[in-house]
């Protein structure tokens, strides 16, 4: 019975600290390069709506409609973008975007390499631009292999819908290791898709039994299953959001994260 109790403090324990390195926050603090802004960005960042009122944590959000605390263009009709950059690298999960007016014009937003300068898709979606209310735009992933230190959004053009307004972009993720505290994990085990629809493959490599468990960001257990073959398919059946699994093998285990969409 202890040792039960024990391996399930340790477990929790493992959790608690892949949710708390998921949790760390960090807003860009400079605008690398910008298609096009309403005012000249200056040395102060004094003008409404330069490229500049895009960094730092939001200070128009929650409010909604026009400010000039935010990031917008002139009515160009043109398809627009913005680089900015963050002082703080992070392994990814998350990117989290602050539209404040005219939402939805985001259509593809991309994550460089910090290590490789490479940009990498993690966002590509049709624009449903005219809302005029406020929209936090989540971008959920599992976490990238490399650190980031950009990010790139690309905005569609739509007649009739001008004046697009971002206010802050955040990266949320790990400073430390892409894959957590994992030091007795097992080897080659693997849980794909990821992120999935609900639908997962196992494979435990090799012959013997493995136990998967998986949790949700309280530390409840929402799924369990003991697997006796090499490759496992499964329905998990929960709902959107991003869960852990734990995978129990030979006295080892491996923990990662999976974001169901």
């Amino acid at each position: 019975m202890k040792i039960f109790q024990k391996s399930i403090l340790f477990l929790f324990a493992l959790l608690s600290a892949n949710f708390a390195y998921s949790q760390t926050i960090v807003y860009a603090n400079t605008v690398l390069a910008v298609s096009n802004e309403y005012a000249t960005s200056d040395a102060s960042c004094s003008n409404g709506w330069a490229a500049c009122r895009i960094l730092g944590a939001p200070d128009a959000y929650p409010a909604c409609g026009d400010n000039a605390n935010a990031w917008a263009y002139p009515c160009s009709q043109q398809r627009e973008w913005i680089e900015v950059g963050f002082s703080t690298q992070l392994y990814v999960d998350t990117v989290r975007i602050y539209e404040t007016y005219t939402s939805g014009a985001i259509d593809t937003v991309y994550l460089r390499n910090a290590q490789t300068g490479f940009w990498n898709t993690v966002y590509a979606s049709p624009s449903t631009v005219g809302l005029t209310s406020c929209n936090v735009k989540n971008i959920f992933m599992a976490t990238t292999s490399y650190k980031v230190d950009a990010v790139r959004m690309a905005l569609n053009i739509y007649t009739g819908y001008c004046f697009p307004e971002i206010d802050a972009v955040a990266l949320i993720g790990s400073s430390g290791s892409a894959t957590g505290l994992n030091e007795n994990s097992t080897t080659n085990t693997a849980i794909f898709p990821n992120p999935t629809t609900g639908n997962i493959t196992v494979n435990t490599d090799g012959i013997g039994t493995s136990t998967i468990y998986i949790y949700d960001v309280l530390g409840q257990v929402a799924f369990s299953k003991t697997i006796s073959q090499q490759t496992a398919n499964f329905s998990l059946n929960l709902p959107s959001g991003v869960y852990f699994s734990v995978i129990i093998k030979n006295g080892k285990q491996k923990t990662e994260k999976i974001v169901i969409q």
